[in-house]
């Protein structure tokens, strides 16, 4: 990998903070009395910092490579009353093999309950030959716009538009479709 005989190809399962005082937990820390309380709720992580426009050093599923890849002709199509798949052509722009790992995350839209900016939903890693070109596809289940309700006791898809992001990090977003969610009328 030091010669460019390999390409790197990792991503970041974290994001990097710019200080530690910018991580959410530090709200809480060090607690009272030897206890501290998890309060972060679903705002851990890329959901905490990408919500409320945290700057950060390194986004989550940020990577390296000698390799650049372009991630176009992204397209959202419903697959079911509250399912998708989601699909787009990954090209290999450099003189270099190499694999990049394309994310879809989920971001809802108006929604009567706290939830992030948005969430990564799935994701594939694909190899490609320097030059090369494939179509990605990526199904969406209904959990994939739900979130957990206390109130229903169960996973609720919220009624509303939700936009399905694609990119190669949670700060990179290459391109985006919408779905109505929570009734049989989607929109793409």
């Amino acid at each position: 990998m030091i010669l460019g005989d390999v390409s790197p190809s990792g991503k970041l399962a974290q994001t990097i903070p710019m200080r530690l005082e910018d991580d959410p937990s530090m709200l809480n820390w060090p607690g009272e009395e030897g206890h501290v309380d998890y309060g972060e709720g679903v705002f851990v992580g890329y959901r905490y910092y990408d919500t409320y426009g945290v700057d950060v050093d390194y986004p989550f599923g940020y990577g390296l490579s000698y390799a650049s890849f372009d991630v176009t002709d992204v397209r959202v199509a419903k697959t079911g009353a509250n399912t998708a798949r989601v699909t787009a052509t990954v090209t290999n722009t450099s003189a270099v093999d190499g694999a990049e790992t394309v994310q879809v995350y989920v971001a809802p839209g108006r929604q009567e309950v706290a939830r992030p900016k948005h969430e990564l939903k799935g994701f594939v890693k694909v190899s490609l030959k320097a030059g090369a070109s494939t179509t990605v596809a990526i199904d969406l289940d209904e959990r994939a716009f739900a979130y957990w309700s206390v109130r229903f006791h169960d996973w609720h898809v919220e009624p509303g538009e939700a936009t399905v992001e694609v990119g190669v990090s949670a700060r990179d977003i290459r391109g985006a479709g919408s779905v109505r969610c929570g009734s049989a009328v989607w929109t793409t």
